[in-house]
């Protein structure tokens, strides 16, 4: 367990479990017939031995990363699994590689390096930065300046993540560049406008690409931000070649719980990962807390992609991520005095979900031992376009390049029982089908 509290500042970002190595003791398929039979690769665990959960502990008031961070910086966030690794990065002079014992218990060298090798070098990396089941809350007064998320970066969990939000802790990171700044509101002012540094918003709304590939840019013109968002599960977002990504980086295993009881997140909420899978179900329960900031209309013209909730994950616009960014399934349930300023989805942001997409709104939720019943939720903040105020039951697709983006594969449901919704109530999704077939 990893807890960090009273008024301790740290400068970078805080990890659960190791970097690159595993947590835990777990049980290997040697075989092609144990492999077959676990349904993993060979060299692959397939059950645990023992130990494996990491537990991460923020509050207090407690602050997680560097000022004057900007785009494309990555830094200030709580992670509840650990660091894997990005392929390529970070290698010494003989190159990617391992040391492991053979039979003599002699230390050996087996290199990775050259595009002959890329393939067995992938397989290793899936070995690294494992981790059985995690869980983060984040309470208190702690500050976190960049993300949280429950699973790992560019690691892997095997089975299930959860994520708690409360008290009046701050994520992300107000007024922008050069600023240091928490917010609590008790109004809905506009002019303090207090959005987290972000890629500007502006033709062509190219996503950020460090090697500038098929329609990505080196500069973001999407206007996203890696600061003020909460992910259920893990992050794989990174390139390790031009047009080439890892897709288990950050996969998790199991489902994703997100648990928001207080606190103010300033950009957005998804319950599944960033720009990987989740293989289960993702579930996300607002009872309390504030999602995104009051803006005024030219605020929210200029800047559209902020303040939301997403039932699923963060996905990519572009046609090569076409059946990326997956969950199983997914559950929103918003109620208590939750207040979100944008617009909730019961599926991803250019993410998919496979099978169902649920949205509940005023019912009654149960978190541990405790039930909340609806007593005010308001979502939107004018209610006078699709950024706020409104309901969709479906996801949000970028743009018309990849059709699937921000689909759902079966249904969705979306029950509207009490509340103050300044918008519309739409029981698909913003430029995204329902009922999609997934393919390239």
């Amino acid at each position: 367990t990893v807890t960090i509290q009273g008024d301790a500042k740290i400068g970078h970002s805080v990890y659960g479990a190791g970097q690159l190595a595993s947590l835990g003791r777990y049980w290997i398929a040697t075989s092609p017939e144990l492999a077959a039979e676990k349904g993993v690769e060979v060299g692959m665990p397939y059950g645990l031995k023992c130990g494996g959960k990491s537990t991460v502990v923020i509050q207090g008031y407690a602050e997680i990363g560097p000022d004057n961070m900007s785009m494309p910086t990555f830094d200030g966030n709580v992670f509840a699994g650990g660091k894997g690794i990005l392929p390529y990065e970070n290698v010494g002079i003989e190159g990617p590689g391992r040391y492991y014992m053979n039979n003599s218990g002699q230390y050996l060298w087996e290199s990775y390096a050259g595009d002959d090798k890329e393939e067995a070098y992938m397989k290793y990396i899936k070995t690294l930065g494992i981790t059985e089941t995690t869980e983060v809350t984040i309470s208190g007064n702690a500050f976190i300046k960049g993300s949280v998320y429950g699973g790992s970066e560019n690691g892997h969990v095997r089975q299930n993540t959860h994520v708690t939000i409360a008290g009046n802790c701050q994520i992300g990171n107000g007024c922008g560049i050069g600023k240091n700044a928490r917010f609590a509101w008790s109004d809905e002012d506009a002019s303090n406008y207090s959005e987290c540094a972000s890629w500007d918003y502006t033709s062509p709304f190219a996503p950020y690409d460090k090697y500038n590939y098929s329609g990505g840019s080196s500069t973001g013109t999407d206007g996203h931000t890696y600061y003020g968002n909460v992910f259920g599960g893990g992050c794989g977002k990174d390139p390790y070649k031009a047009g080439k990504w890892n897709p288990d980086a950050g996969i998790v295993g199991g489902n994703t719980v997100v648990d928001i009881t207080g606190g103010h997140i300033l950009t957005n909420v998804y319950g599944g990962n960033e720009m990987t899978d989740v293989t289960g179900k993702c579930t996300i329960n607002m009872t309390g807390g504030t999602l995104g900031v009051p803006r005024t209309l030219p605020q929210i013209k200029n800047h559209p992609v902020t303040c939301y909730l997403f039932g699923a994950g963060k996905g990519d616009q572009r046609v090569l991520f076409n059946t990326w960014t997956n969950v199983n399934e997914t559950e929103v349930n918003i109620t208590g005095s939750a207040r979100i300023y944008g617009s909730t989805f019961g599926g991803g942001e250019d993410g998919h979900v496979l099978e169902n997409a649920v949205t509940n709104i005023g019912g009654s939720v149960t978190i541990g031992e405790t039930t909340y019943n609806h007593t005010g939720v308001i979502i939107g903040t004018w209610g006078t376009s699709y950024v706020d105020g409104n309901v969709f039951g479906g996801g949000r697709g970028f743009s018309g390049e990849a059709l699937t983006a921000g689909s759902v594969g079966g249904n969705v449901t979306v029950n509207i029982m009490a509340g103050i919704m300044l918008g519309s109530i739409y029981g698909g999704g913003r430029l995204a089908s329902v009922g999609t077939f997934f393919a390239n």
